[in-house]
């Protein structure tokens, strides 16, 4: 058995790290799985395209109101007691939407019984016709310890392939014709994510009341209106606030040994409104059709700089964002004319369409055609070759503001691109436990079959913690500007945390390509950190406790693995096993992982021969 300190697993051979646009797209293919990336592009506008992208923003998010004020109307939620006695909050066993008369009669049944279907429930049943089901619980078993533990559980319908479809048929039509027709299917769907979000939070018991998201909390003029009112009130108020014990507020979140649920907290609703902020949450241009942004390259010529100098060709990458006809005719003659400058003959020429389906522009269409701000050499490189053989599956326009000695907007275009990565199923795995006096352990066990223990190859550790390191260190200077009153608006400590993550998970690919064998990278058993328990100590050591979040290193690896080629798997240990060494913590998470490869095969042999089955039967 070898051991090893600060690895340098750079050198090795198969040290590159694969990317998401590396990783090939074979369809039906049973070696690859299915995954996304999200890659975000500026733009660059003028004023006419801020007017009409800001026109619908407002749109969209008045749409969303209204839509969840109208189903707020039409749902009726059954609540009960936990059915298997494990906890003794209220859980939801069912959420029935009455669609009333007109809404049923716009809707087919053929909907209705995909969800019925969907929703098989308890024994409770639907008396009314024009109801269809949301949600439902069920009771499922499950072994810890070698003992079967009974656990209810709340299934909500998918709201992109169940309810989004369905809420273009119930929503009435003066809430959908808000938006243009290539934006309503984002609409319903964000209207989807909503709903679940409310039955979730409701059915967690961490909130008293589960309250749905009106107009009036995302309408800007609303919002702010709202948020004046509740000033005023707060700074006329002569009397104390009311405050409650967190426990009171939140009894799912704290238990009688947690002091923090002792806390008295201010329960007073206008001082909540006061606190939380007068801006709304920006709420996103969704286009769930992969196919309605579209990208274009415009190459066009321009004189010389100087009397006689050659002409300059110029190319720059575009792109075409469905805007609808309704908001283009009803913009001021200027700025219609500002954003529809590419209608012209001599412009409309220039542009080359650059992905399929190959649709030129045509001065008939109602688009906004606008020029990528940032990330050009990005796009050129990255982006437009991947993107010529992988899938775009869905658009996001987003809006954000800076304020950095001024307020600053800038509009971003979020494309999420599918792509299938390699499904692998390696003979070793490493077992990684996050430390913090060196920020992780390794143990690289193979494996020898199923019931046979699997042998150690090699462990070691990566000394230091320079997560820490960086991250209590701009910590400091952050506290200090503050204390001195100075400006912290461009505060470089989240993204300089976040960089030195990316670094060390990059690390850990990279450590498991070095130590797989031939063609195959190991296998990654991650620990899942939920919570990390301080010590009495001194201030400083409780500092290193809380300032490294966890979870974003968790969270990074599990979407930068897949197209890397590598297998990983996020491990939540038992509290006997997190009374061991650290390095005993390694070699635990390594024998689960290679557990869990165990049964990802099983299941893997076990689909195919289903498949093959259905096969035999039908050339029979």
């Amino acid at each position: 058995m070898m051991t090893g300190t600060n690895t340098t697993p750079r050198e090795h051979p198969q040290s590159r790290i694969p990317r998401w646009f590396d990783a090939a797209s074979p369809e039906g293919h049973p070696k690859y799985e299915r995954g996304s990336v999200v890659e975000t592009l500026q733009l660059g506008l003028n004023a006419a395209h801020e007017a009409i992208l800001g026109r619908l923003e407002t749109a969209m998010s008045n749409a969303v109101g209204d839509a969840i004020a109208w189903l707020r109307n039409r749902l009726r939620v059954e609540m009960g007691n936990d059915p298997t006695g494990t906890t003794k909050r209220q859980r939801i066993l069912s959420a029935d939407l009455i669609l009333g008369e007109e809404a049923a009669e716009s809707v087919t049944q053929e909907w209705i019984r995909k969800l019925m279907e969907a929703a098989p429930g308890p024994a409770h049943v639907i008396k009314d016709p024009t109801a269809a089901r949301i949600a439902w619980g069920e009771i499922h078993e499950r072994k810890e310890d070698k003992e079967a533990v009974r656990e209810w559980r709340v299934n909500h319908l998918h709201p992109k392939f169940q309810l989004q479809q369905f809420f273009l048929k119930v929503l009435p039509a003066s809430v959908t014709e808000r938006v243009p027709e290539p934006l309503r299917p984002g609409l319903t769907q964000e209207v989807g994510q909503q709903l679940t979000s409310h039955l979730m939070l409701a059915d967690s018991g961490t909130v008293r009341v589960a309250e749905y998201p009106t107009a009036d909390v995302r309408d800007q003029g609303r919002r702010r209106a709202r948020w004046e009112e509740a000033l005023d009130r707060v700074c006329r108020r002569a009397t104390p606030f009311p405050k409650e014990r967190a426990r009171d507020v939140n009894p799912a979140k704290y238990r009688k040994e947690d002091k923090r649920g002792g806390r008295l907290i201010n329960v007073d609703p206008d001082w909540h409104i006061v606190v939380a902020t007068p801006e709304p949450r920006r709420t996103p241009l969704l286009y769930v059709t992969g196919g309605s942004i579209r990208l274009l390259r415009r190459v066009w010529r321009r004189p010389g700089k100087r009397p006689g100098d050659a002409e300059r060709v110029t190319r720059a990458t575009f792109i075409a964002i469905p805007v609808g006809a309704a908001l283009l005719e009803g913009l001021p003659p200027d700025l219609r004319a500002a954003a529809t400058w590419w209608r012209a003959p001599d412009a409309l020429s220039t542009f080359t369409p650059l992905l399929p389906p190959l649709r030129t522009l045509k001065p008939t269409d109602t688009v906004l055609v606008v020029p990528l701000a940032y990330g050009r050499k990005r796009t050129e490189k990255r982006v437009l070759p991947a993107l010529t053989r992988l899938p775009i599956q869905w658009a996001r326009i987003v809006h954000r503001t800076y304020r950095r000695g001024g307020v600053h907007e800038k509009w971003f275009l979020q494309l999420t691109i599918g792509y299938a990565a390699p499904r692998p199923f390696p003979p070793r795995v490493l077992g990684i436990h996050f430390g913090i006096d060196n920020v992780y352990f390794w143990a690289l066990m193979e494996d020898q079959g199923p019931g046979v223990e699997p042998r150690l190859v090699e462990e070691g550790r990566v000394e230091g913690n320079p997560i820490l390191a960086q991250g209590l260190a701009a910590k400091e200077e952050l506290e200090w500007d503050q204390a001195k009153g100075r400006w912290v608006g461009g505060a470089v400590y989240g993204p300089a945390l976040e960089s030195v993550t990316h670094l060390f998970t990059d690390r850990i690919l990279t450590l498991a390509r070095a130590k797989g064998v031939t063609d195959c990278p190991a296998g990654i058993g991650a620990e899942n950190i939920r919570w990390v328990p301080k010590g009495k100590g001194p201030k400083e050591a409780n500092r290193r406790f809380s300032a490294w979040n966890y979870g974003q290193l968790r969270d990074t690896l599990g979407y930068k693995a897949p197209p890397a080629g590598v297998w990983a798997t996020i491990i939540s240990l038992t509290k006997a096993d997190r009374q061991q060494d650290d390095a005993e913590q390694a070699r635990r998470l390594a024998r689960i992982g290679i557990r869990r490869l165990h049964d990802r095969r099983r299941r893997a042999e076990e689909k195919a021969r289903e498949e093959k089955g259905g096969e035999d039967n039908a050339d029979s």
